[in-house]
């Protein structure tokens, strides 16, 4: 500890006379963690941090020399002075990481690694408090227990991230808790034997069981980075009381005083021999030479298979690989129905279609139920069923061409969820978007128009099945996630207009492990948006079972901090009662996460049989107990809303009205080559549309004469900002 405490001194006043250049990031205060967790690791195990590595690099067998004379830029340095602070490396030590939080994913491969290898290894993948919140970290979490990698997943809380204090960035700072279905400890990060005790533990329990999460409580003395002072947003107080409270080196060595495990003498001498082999160490990197110029690009491949380097403009350089042969350091439901015959409207108590995680109050279980609005829903999903229908029957005869996702057997989620939202509300979705843009005010007629890529579509034939927008409808995303932090922004602008307005933002269960869906969830908690997150588990992301790609399948419960509400999906009447309980719950108090748990009839897409990864029999099984149409249909006869005639005559009409609208979009035209083009920029600030080469394209604007001019909000609407 002494030594990496004097390492980084040096290191900090080299960077103040300028020898050293570039990023520095010191770990004076948090030397206990690396030593502590160094003494625990055996000769098999690997380790890979972010950028605050010096200590690190001195501990994984780098000697002081080498880890300073990196830092100056020299050829004697670990890197050959091509590294610098954030960039060294040795064997089983993978880095120094500047991207932050990106060294986590790789470390879940290191572990990979060492199970395929079956060498017993482990590996501790480490990241600070400000890299926290980043998605990869959570993805890596669940690939991580999935395939029960012998990981440690180490949080070195230093309590700032930059310069910003970890409860002003997180929603849960009990970091070791976050690993959702991974266990985690909490360890004092400046007692050196705990962290080493608490390290033994970790490394039998990832070997034996999974991956574990551990959080070390330390405290870093010097700023994020030699550029930042480190007392713009904590005080030097703070700083000085941990320094006499709680500083690890202090604490130990009086420790082992008192035990008398070694002298005051011994500890001077050990003082002074660690002070003597750093300015050694200093005065060595200030003297080496750098290497030559050429060396800059040499060892670019590890294994060079043509003689220039790519992608160099304006420079025409040969591949050099000069450490051939050297080592690589590369290393339901529902029951008591009371009603009259034939009666405008009834009530029903609704009966396991709810979970709660974290909420004191659930929707109502008992509802009421008029005949309208019976016959509006039964209506809406019949139309939408049938329209599905038609849309797999045109894409087999290839008029719809490229993606087409369908929606058949989740109707329920759409159209119960609409019967709640108000016109102020908004909605975005995934690619499975058909429904949802009928509901919210696009024709049949415009709506297939645009599948068969004609000018009478919702967005001129030139989005297709994936990219279908309306007033307060976003879309219609084909990027899996992507919807989702943009849903958090549009639940912002309802925030700072104080409209009043809240998002509905879905997803589907192949997308819950996407890491910017976990960065939406601490955006939309810290400022408390009106923000609805809606997972439409279906139980298939693609062609793979949710219980094979997710570590935890409630994912209601996976907003951690958020609260959430498991809801039947396959009731439509569940499903509204559950959004009107949401959206009241994110006008008053924040996000909330709720999982419709439904079911689709046919493959991912339509270039999916959807069979080769479930039985025939398990679709018809759905299909006969749970279907959202059937068990609806049954309900409104039963509660003597409509007789059974009246609802079959209802089907045909529906059946014929959706084909004639159908038909009717197949004799619209296409728009003119010159509109592909058109409305690349929404404000156009030159005449030549960039970077397409080949062309010379002058841009087209007719965005505002198909749809209108965009609506600047007035000031009287706007509030201060996030949070307020």
């Amino acid at each position: 500890m002494q030594t990496i405490r004097r390492l980084e001194t040096a290191a900090g006043n080299l960077y103040k006379e300028k020898i050293i250049r570039g990023f520095c990031h010191l770990y004076s205060g948090q030397e206990a963690c690396a030593v502590g967790m160094k003494a625990a690791m055996r000769d098999v195990d690997n380790i890979i941090s972010a950028y605050r590595v010096h200590g690190w690099t001195y501990l994984m067998g780098v000697p002081p020399t080498g880890v300073l004379a990196e830092l100056t830029g020299v050829q004697g340095g670990c890197a050959r002075g091509k590294g610098g602070s954030m960039h060294m490396y040795c064997p089983n030590f993978y880095g120094g990481n500047g991207i932050v939080g990106a060294q986590v994913p790789l470390g879940t491969g290191v572990a990979l690694a060492c199970k395929y290898k079956g060498n017993g290894g482990m590996c501790l993948a480490l990241y600070g408090d400000g890299a926290a919140n980043q998605g990869q970290v959570f993805e890596a979490y669940n690939m991580a227990y999935l395939w029960k990698l012998p990981v440690i997943f180490v949080c070195e809380n230093n309590n700032y991230g930059m310069g910003t204090s970890s409860e002003r960035a997180s929603c849960n700072t009990d970091y070791y808790t976050r690993g959702d279905a991974l266990p985690g400890i909490w360890v004092d990060g400046m007692d050196v034997l705990a962290v080493r005790s608490a390290t033994e533990f970790a490394i039998n329990y990832v070997n034996t069981v999974g991956p574990l999460v551990m959080e070390t409580n330390t405290y870093r003395y010097s700023g994020h980075s030699m550029s930042d002072p480190g007392t713009s947003y904590r005080t030097r107080e703070e700083i000085q009381e941990v320094r006499q409270k709680r500083d690890p080196i202090t604490s130990f060595k009086e420790l082992c005083i008192e035990l008398g495990l070694i002298t005051t003498d011994e500890v001077k001498a050990i003082d002074l021999k660690v002070r003597k082999e750093i300015d050694e160490a200093t005065a060595f990197a200030k003297s080496d030479a750098e290497l030559g110029v050429s060396h800059l690009w040499t060892d670019v491949y590890s294994n060079n298979l043509e003689a220039k380097l790519r992608g160099t403009t304006s420079y025409n350089l040969d591949h050099i690989q000069e450490r051939k042969g050297c080592r690589l350091l590369l290393i339901d439901r529902y029951s008591g129905a009371w009603t009259s015959n034939r009666s405008n409207c009834s009530f029903l108590t609704l009966e396991n279609t709810f979970k709660c995680y974290d909420l004191d109050s659930s929707p109502p279980m008992d509802v009421e139920l008029s005949r309208d609005d019976a016959l509006a829903m039964y209506t809406q999903m019949v139309e939408m069923r049938r329209f599905e229908t038609v849309a797999g029957s045109e894409y087999k005869q290839r008029r719809i061409r490229g993606f087409c996702h369908l929606y058949n057997g989740q109707e329920a989620v759409a159209i119960g969820m609409m019967q709640s939202l108000r016109p102020i509300d908004s909605v975005i979705t995934a690619y499975r978007c058909h429904v949802w843009t009928y509901m919210m005010g696009v024709p049949i007629y415009e709506m297939m128009a645009e599948l068969l890529g004609l000018r009478a579509g919702c967005s001129r034939g030139k989005g297709g099945s994936m990219h279908m927008y309306n007033d307060n409808f976003y879309g219609g995303n084909g990027i899996v996630g992507a919807q989702v932090p943009i849903g958090a922004g549009v639940a912002l602008a309802h925030q700072y207009r104080n409209d009043g307005g809240v998002c509905v933002t879905l997803y589907g269960d192949g997308a819950a492990n996407q890491g910017q869906i976990f960065e939406a969830f601490n955006m939309a908690k810290l400022w408390n948006l009106p923000c609805i997150f809606v997972c439409e588990n279906n139980q298939y992301g693609m062609g793979t079972k949710a219980d094979r790609a997710s570590a935890m399948t409630d994912f209601y419960m996976r907003g951690q901090y958020i609260p959430g509400l498991w809801v039947d999906g396959n009731q439509v009447l569940a499903v509204r009662s559950a959004t009107q309980f949401a959206v009241e719950y994110a006008l008053e108090q924040g996000p909330i996460v709720l999982e419709m748990f439904t079911y689709r009839y046919v493959g991912h897409s339509m270039s999916d049989p959807g069979t080769s990864y479930r039985s025939r029999e398990e679709v018809q099984s759905v299909r006969e107990s749970r279907d959202p149409i059937s068990s609806f249909r049954n309900q409104i006869i039963d509660l003597c809303l409509a007789e059974e005639e009246e609802l079959k005559k209802l089907d045909g009409d529906i059946k014929k009205r959706v084909d004639a609208e159908c038909t009717k979009a197949l004799a619209s035209k296409e728009v003119e080559l010159e509109e592909l083009y058109a409305d690349v920029y929404a404000k156009n600030v030159e005449p030549k549309i960039r970077g397409v080469s080949g062309y010379n394209l002058d841009h087209i604007k007719l965005a505002e004469v198909c749809f209108g001019k965009p609506k600047k909000t007035p000031p009287s609407e706007i509030c201060e900002g996030p949070g307020f």
